[in-house]
């Protein structure tokens, strides 16, 4: 289980998941509303050529999908465009056609498909542009998507909980991967991220308990908070040079990561980056990087005068925080249960407040009157005075 700190933060998206699907709750299945009139014809989607095999298979599967009459959609029209947005048909597999009366069809519209949950595949037309917030929300069933070239952005927690969908390939023409646009996909096991990312968003893979490689391409140069917390099955992540920031508990709980190297450019590492992640042996720096060291595996600043993440899957019964230490990080040693005893020296005088959480049975060394033995008290841990 989570420590408070990450709760909190998880909670926060929930409770913004739970507003956003109460809105969906107008989804496509319980509409009434009037249509508009339809008319037919679209081309078939092509097939990602640069997509690994099972991603292509995919493709081809949703290609074949019978074009969905425009009776089965609201829509609007503007200046010569269409928007869909609302599903109110009732196939499970869904071709959006490329044009209504007449007129291309450049816009999913937000909670278009939200809470359809027998929807099991969609294709979607090339000339769509944008796939808006929500758009897929709780489509649980969802096992397939065509996702073409044309679109430039995908919305927030576009495919948020769709539990089904087993791989996805994000087009050349995103630059990025929205805040929690795949978050809880707990059957994704591979997803393809083009050159042209260069963002990827906070929560975006949050919870996608089946993904088990992700390879990040050199245009990312951020990975926003909890971007792949709790990720389970990830056991490998090449982070490219070109990465100048990692978010707050970015890899949170991938509790199959064996270690992790920090490359050259980054600046910026943010709080519980790796924590609990119970089998990380060792944090491994670019010797090139200016701001950030390890040490025997652990993570440091530059000078390591501040101890940032402890690897929780150090099997070392017993740890001396070395004397250059003058602060401990937050989460620093979250789920190290490996731990019996750490000893802080009297050099260090600050320690984050959640720096030992999970930490059940450890005792903390230290001078008496020191931050240590305030920090022990505070959080009634044992202490024992040197």
């Amino acid at each position: 289980m989570f420590k408070s700190s990450m709760t909190k933060i998880l909670t926060a998206i929930l409770a913004t998941a739970v507003l956003c699907g109460s809105a969906a709750m107008a989804g496509c299945q319980n509409s009434n509303s009037q249509t508009n009139t339809p008319s037919s014809s679209s081309k078939a989607n092509a097939e990602n050529g640069n997509a690994a095999s099972a991603e292509a298979s995919e493709v081809s599967k949703v290609s074949e999908i019978p074009e969905s009459p425009a009776k089965d959609f609201e829509y609007e029209i503007k200046d010569n465009e269409v928007t869909i947005t609302k599903y109110i048909g009732s196939d499970a597999a869904v071709r959006i056609p490329e044009k209504i009366e007449g007129k291309s069809v450049t816009v999913i519209d937000t909670i278009a498909f939200s809470d359809c949950t027998s929807l099991t595949d969609v294709s979607i037309p090339n000339g769509v542009t944008r796939i808006g917030g929500n758009t897929f929300f709780d489509c649980y069933s969802l096992e397939s998507v065509a996702i073409p070239d044309s679109v430039t952005e995908i919305g927030t927690s576009a495919f948020y909980s769709c539990t089904s969908l087993a791989s996805v390939t994000i087009p050349d023409s995103i630059t990025e991967i929205s805040e929690s646009a795949f978050y809880n996909c707990t059957s994704l096991e591979s997803v393809t991220i083009p050159d042209s990312v260069t963002e990827i968003g906070g929560s975006a893979f949050l919870g996608c308990t089946s993904l088990t490689s992700v390879t990040i391409p050199d245009s990312v140069t951020e990975i926003g908070d909890l971007a792949f917390s709790l990720c389970k099955s990830l056991e490998s992540v090449t982070i490219p040079d070109n990465v100048t920031e990692i978010g707050n508990y970015a890899f949170g709980n991938c509790t199959g990561l064996t270690s992790v190297t920090i490359p050259n450019g980054v600046t910026e590492i943010g709080d519980g980056v790796l924590a609990e992640c119970t089998a990380l042996l060792s944090i491994n720096v670019n010797e090139k990087n200016t701001k950030y060291s390890s040490q025997n595996g652990i993570l440091f600043n530059k000078d390591k005068t501040k101890l940032i993440q402890y690897p929780a899957g150090k099997t070392d019964k017993t740890y001396t925080i070395p004397d250059s230490v003058t602060e401990i990080g937050e989460d620093a040693f979250y789920g190290c249960t490996s731990l019996a005893s750490v000893t802080i020296p009297d050099s260090v005088t600050e320690i984050g407040g959640e720096a030992f959480d999970g930490c059940d049975d450890l005792t903390i060394n230290g001078k008496k009157g020191s931050a240590a033995e305030t920090y022990a008290k505070n959080n009634e841990m044992k202490f024992t005075a040197e």
